[in-house]
């Protein structure tokens, strides 16, 4: 077997199988309240991105939507300003049934630095099928391990209405840890440009994929191949051979991407398509993967 055949394999199996969460933290199942979801916050004690969240939600489907603080820093002050929040991820699952964790199966790359106090609000837009805890003290530490704390939050009525404190969100917070990286970011104008911009390769990387998809009919990040809804295209961008400069499947070197920028000049791109892309970047035996950027053309 050659080495890259090797290394296409295991690279196939670590992306569908091997999960992007290193560890997690567990706040609670003992479910006593609920609504439609919970603001909260989690400090960081060393650099983490935080990559998913397990939900205590009512069987039956549901979408739910998970939101950062734009500036980050504490929900608190911003229970009910629409504005200070970002969306970040969205899913639609199953509900698993009162006290059981359901996966949300999001791939968020969320950085958050050490010392940072960041506010999170994952809720229900379809209803208040979320099930948390009565809390004792808004902001108390609740749960902590030796990289975050999760603190206690308030309840909420989707999407920015009645608060309800304290409330603790039950859940398993998935996470990372690890120095914040610069996110993969795609920016057009909208007449067929592009600059594209990602996380530098880290030391060792072996080699790098920039796998993109047309297919955008689901939220950003929440599909199952990498947070990818993959196609063809996904496919035959892992089929091209590695050589410094080749975009989608690239050996490393200070002077292309994704250590320098890709900038495209008007009227290279047509327009009214969408992709979404990923960046992977093989380091050693492991795999780094960046967030998924949606680009409209």
């Amino acid at each position: 077997m050659s080495r890259s055949t090797f290394i296409l394999g295991a690279l196939l199996v670590g992306l569908f199988v091997c999960p992007l969460f290193g560890q997690s933290l567990t706040t609670t199942f003992a479910n006593n309240n609920g609504q439609s979801g919970n603001m909260f916050d989690i400090v960081a004690l060393n650099d983490v991105a935080i990559q998913n969240f397990d939900c205590n939600l009512d069987t039956g489907s549901w979408t739910v939507e998970v939101y950062a603080v734009t500036a980050g820093g504490t929900f608190t002050g911003n229970e009910t300003n629409a504005a200070a929040w970002s969306l970040i991820g969205t899913a639609t699952v199953t509900g698993a049934g009162a006290g059981l964790p359901t996966d949300l199966g999001l791939s968020l790359g969320y950085s958050v630095s050490a010392g940072a106090t960041q506010g999170f609000y994952v809720t229900c837009s379809t209803g208040t099928g979320m099930n948390y805890t009565n809390g004792t003290t808004q902001g108390a530490v609740f749960a902590s391990d030796s990289n975050i704390q999760f603190l206690e939050g308030v309840g909420k009525a989707y999407p920015f209405g009645s608060t309800f404190t304290p409330r603790v969100w039950n859940g398993n917070i998935h996470y990372t840890t690890g120095p914040a990286s610069e996110p993969l970011l795609g920016v057009t104008t909208g007449v067929g440009d592009l600059v594209l911009s990602g996380p530098d390769d880290p030391p060792g990387t072996v080699e790098g994929y920039l796998l993109l998809s047309n297919d955008v009919s689901g939220p950003v990040g929440g599909g199952p191949f990498v947070g990818l809804y993959p196609d063809q295209l996904t496919f035959t961008g892992l089929t091209i051979g590695a050589a410094v400069g080749n975009l989608f499947h690239y050996l490393p070197s200070p002077a292309t991407f994704p250590n320098v920028d890709l900038v495209l000049p008007a009227g290279s791109l047509p327009t009214g398509i969408s992709y979404d892309a990923v960046l992977v970047q093989v380091v050693g035996a492991a795999l780094e993967i960046s967030n998924v950027a949606r680009v409209n053309f």
